[in-house]
């Protein structure tokens, strides 16, 4: 909790994925959440240096503040966050070798984002739906915590019963010298009370520690919709803004897609001369999945499209590390762009477009004579 202490030891040059965790997790708690999702993107190509794996993840009590910062995002920004959210659980959960003991807080995750995402009332029996204080109590405690956020952030609930158990949950995590967790059980308390926090030990006065309470706005289904129709077409805004006079930057970056079975898309990076547009010269997905802010050129859907780039190890003697943006997730993210050509024909302008499937009966003359 003491958070200037926490910036006078930390080491700025640590590019370990724990120490990366550390930062994005410190980020997150004091309301910085960009800054946090780029140090948890930093620490996922960091761990997957280790172990190398086609669906990284990032677990632990870290990983868990991974998991609440992408929520957070695609509450306030995007709303593909939320499925990046889930994935991360699905990813650990499909790791048979991992051996964690949060694994139960993960799945417990994911009705919160489920009911975030839908509109839906959050609605569990913690009972069954907890690690038992026998097996594991520092599980069970996490198992609480997360059901109390959830309570707040997916439902705004007022119950006084949910204050007072928040009560207990802060003293129990007082009792387990973990004074993070208590504090931000004191604001879930203080939430549904609709009272302010009691003030803090002289201890803690110096902590920047934001109302976590705060950071998500419960949304309509209306809402909601509307946010996922956004994110079907990026480059569309709630409420645009006056035309403004724009010049055309010198160089963009453009996608190209191959209808074959893998679905692929490449990227490359044009420049803008006296004939136009040039061809043009390809540009590695290794770049844009590590090097991505380095093209300060890049508009909202190129990142978007950037973010699904992925890595994995090959298999041989000669193994190294692959990427791809291929399949349904480089569609999804090409869905409504503008800068999307045929990869054989640079003059052939694409638009992707998604549409739910549709069940169709056609009556034939031959069923008609039977």
């Amino acid at each position: 909790m003491r958070f200037a202490d926490f910036e006078h030891i930390q080491d700025k040059q640590d590019t370990s994925s724990y120490g990366l965790q550390l930062r994005g997790t410190y980020c997150f708690l004091i309301g910085e959440n960009q800054q946090a999702l780029d140090y948890f993107k930093q620490a996922m190509l960091a761990k997957n240096k280790l172990t190398k794996r086609k669906k990284q993840y990032l677990n632990d009590v870290l990983g868990y503040f991974y998991k609440l910062a992408l929520m957070v995002h695609a509450n306030q920004h995007d709303v593909d966050h939320f499925s990046i959210a889930l994935q991360q659980v699905e990813f650990e959960e499909s790791d048979r070798k991992s051996n964690n003991d949060f694994h139960y807080i993960g799945q417990g995750i994911v009705k919160p984002i489920l009911s975030l995402s839908t509109g839906e009332k959050y609605n569990i029996n913690i009972e069954y739906n907890s690690v038992d204080d026998e097996i594991d109590f520092f599980a069970h405690q996490l198992s609480y915590f997360n059901y109390l956020l959830a309570q707040v952030w997916c439902n705004q609930s007022v119950d006084h019963a949910l204050a007072k158990l928040a009560l207990k949950y802060h003293a129990n995590f007082n009792q387990l010298a973990y004074p993070l967790f208590a504090q931000i059980c004191r604001q879930i308390a203080a939430s549904i009370s609709h009272e302010k926090p009691e003030p803090l030990p002289e201890i803690e006065t110096e902590s920047k520690l934001i109302d976590v309470t705060t950071l998500i706005e419960t949304k309509s289904q209306w809402d909601l919709a509307l946010d996922k129709l956004i994110a079907l077409n990026p480059n569309t805004e709630k409420n645009p803004a006056p035309a403004k006079a724009t010049t055309v930057k010198p160089v963009r970056l453009i996608w190209q897609f191959e209808n074959s079975y893998e679905h692929r898309l490449t990227a490359r990076e044009q420049k803008f001369n006296k004939s136009g547009w040039s061809k043009g010269r390809v540009v590695s997905l290794k770049r844009l999945k590590e090097e991505a802010e380095l093209f300060d050129y890049l508009s909202d859907s190129d990142n978007k499209i950037c973010r699904v780039i992925d890595a994995y190890q090959s298999w041989g003697y000669y193994s190294k590390l692959e990427y791809t943006l291929q399949g349904l997730p480089a569609l999804e993210a090409a869905v409504g762009i503008d800068n999307l050509y045929h990869c054989d024909d640079l003059s052939q302008v694409i638009e992707i477009i998604k549409r739910e499937p549709e069940l169709s009966a056609i009556l034939t003359l031959s069923n008609l004579e039977a």
